[in-house]
């Protein structure tokens, strides 16, 4: 997706996603307690592959809302990270950067566990998903085979959690064993 956008010449930003894996390629003995700490932890990482902009280029492009940047699984990172890692003060770092034009773009994804440390953000708007509920099995398998489509709402009665919702991501899982014919026998 992101190199999709990137590509879009007459799309004026430009979206640097940072995942774990980016994380580990990079980690040394830095402690990372900004977002600034994180680009240098990633560009370690790149090892040549790409060309990348500097520090500051980095800190302007961000600040003045050019650059976007997708930091996937900050729990994650934090986790690789950690004892070198300071979410309080990278969350502030972000507000900083936002403070003088107030167009820095950052979307960080993690799972709920703790997200009340990122709420530190004073701008920060917390979107939750929740994934699947049984309604929306009928548009993900729209056009699959009947038997397949029981098999997984069967499934789906035995793996939801107590709201009602599973993940999107395991159901996908799920459907692909199915298919792929690894399941001889129908889901109990």
């Amino acid at each position: 997706l992101v190199n999709l956008i990137n590509a879009v010449n007459s799309y004026p930003k430009r979206v640097l996603l940072i995942s774990k894996s980016d994380v580990v390629k990079g980690i040394g003995n830095d402690t990372v307690c900004s977002i600034s700490d994180l680009y240098n932890v990633y560009v370690r990482g790149l090892s040549g592959q790409s060309q990348v902009i500097t520090q500051q280029g980095f800190k302007l492009a961000l600040s003045s809302g050019s650059l976007v940047v997708i930091i996937d699984g900050i729990d994650e990172i934090e986790s690789a990270l950690a004892d070198k890692s300071d979410l309080a003060a990278f969350a502030e770092s972000i507000s900083e950067l936002n403070s003088s034009l107030h167009s820095c773009r950052v979307l960080v994804t993690s799972r709920d566990v703790n997200v009340g440390r990122l709420k530190a953000l004073g701008n920060a708007e917390i979107v939750y998903l929740r994934g699947f509920r049984e309604t929306d099995i009928d548009t993900f398998l729209r056009k699959d085979e009947q038997t397949l489509k029981d098999n997984l709402r069967n499934l789906f009665q035995r793996i939801k959690n107590d709201a009602g919702f599973v993940n999107p991501y395991l159901l996908h899982v799920a459907r692909q064993f199915l298919v792929s014919g690894a399941a001889e026998t129908p889901v109990p």
